[in-house]
């Protein structure tokens, strides 16, 4: 594989990658988008795109695809699709394509916030042009762990039998180790929490 989980490829050279590929998929879109109408091919072509999410970020294959887009920041290939083709159909128009992405940039935003899929990671991240607009932060195999919820946490290991026991080993009181968990509540963590100050799901 070129972009194993595991590697120190860094997620914004994995992007480069993705666009090389996007790029191939949004080929003359103008003129075969109707054919997305079929779910077949939709679906086809979704889950090409889902793969290029998952490579990017790193993520576990259960990550939901909308999650994988925002933790990605790779606008869902059905809207751009949807893009370009409008500005092809105002093609001559000044200032098209400005309009279309900030029109897709609305519309991304609508369907995050409707959506019942990765909510855990809606909490982290609702407003993706804040998200979109960041100047520092590459994600990798152990962050998109924490933004997705799928990882190394033993709720989400015992969902598949990798574990006994969806119950934190650090704690006495019955706490379920969710990302959540880890990340906010556990002891086993305060020390580190401490230095960073008041740390919540609203504010990381």
């Amino acid at each position: 594989r070129l972009m194993p989980n595991t590697s120190e490829i860094r997620s914004s050279k994995r992007r480069i990658l993705s666009c090389v590929a996007t790029s191939i998929l949004r080929y003359g879109a103008p003129a075969w988008i109707s054919a997305l109408e079929t779910m077949h091919n939709c679906s086809q072509l979704s889950s090409t795109y889902r793969l290029m999410t998952i490579r990017v970020t790193s993520a576990y294959r259960t990550i939901s695809s909308e999650a994988a887009c925002v933790i990605a920041g790779m606008v869902p290939i059905t809207i751009t699709l949807a893009e370009d083709a409008e500005c092809y159909n105002r093609r001559g128009s000044r200032g098209i394509r400005r309009e279309a992405k900030a029109a897709s940039l609305a519309r991304w935003q609508r369907e995050w916030e409707q959506s019942s899929k990765g909510r855990w990671t809606y909490r982290l991240i609702p407003n993706l042009s804040i998200w979109l607009s960041r100047r520092h932060g590459e994600v990798n195999f152990a962050l998109t762990q924490f933004l997705s919820g799928h990882g190394c946490f033993r709720q989400y290991l015992h969902r598949f039998g990798k574990t006994s026991s969806p119950m934190c080993p650090e704690c006495t009181e019955g706490a379920v180790q969710t990302a959540e968990h880890v990340i906010l509540e556990c002891p086993r963590f305060s020390e580190e929490r401490a230095k960073l100050g008041a740390l919540t799901a609203d504010n990381i």
